[in-house]
């Protein structure tokens, strides 16, 4: 049985617009951002991700800096979400070694906890 996935909204205050633009194209091909939009010095990112995946968008919201190079974070789970499909996240067809953002999951010391980023080969869970 398909995973549970869940909606997260984040709202990040970035210092520059150039932050802001370089975290847009770092993040731009993450399975887990389906919505990146910016307003001013912040950005609203949708964040779509399996349920046991939720300490990783609080972990995000918590520490913006450490994650997505916000400086201040709000995040919210939605209790519901009105869409025309279903959630889903966007999985390329061919799977690296490295996740779009560059990131190695298994040199991550989270990576024991988490299910690893699912561009990736090293992803631990259902696709």
């Amino acid at each position: 049985m398909p995973e549970k996935l869940i909606c997260a909204v984040l709202e990040m205050e970035y210092g520059s617009a150039e932050d802001m633009d370089r975290s847009a194209e770092k993040f731009k091909a993450c399975p887990h951002v389906t919505f990146w939009a910016t307003r001013g010095d912040h950005v609203h990112v949708v964040l779509i991700l399996p349920e046991k995946m939720r300490w990783w968008a609080e972990y995000i919201g918590e520490h913006p800096g450490r994650t997505f190079g916000g400086e201040n974070a709000s995040l919210v789970f939605p209790e519901m979400v009105h869409q025309p499909s279903k959630l889903e996240m966007l999985i390329p067809k061919e799977l690296g070694e490295r996740s779009p953002c560059d990131a190695y999951c298994p040199s991550c010391p989270s990576y024991v906890r988490c299910l690893g980023c699912p561009a990736t080969i090293h992803y631990k869970g259902e696709r």
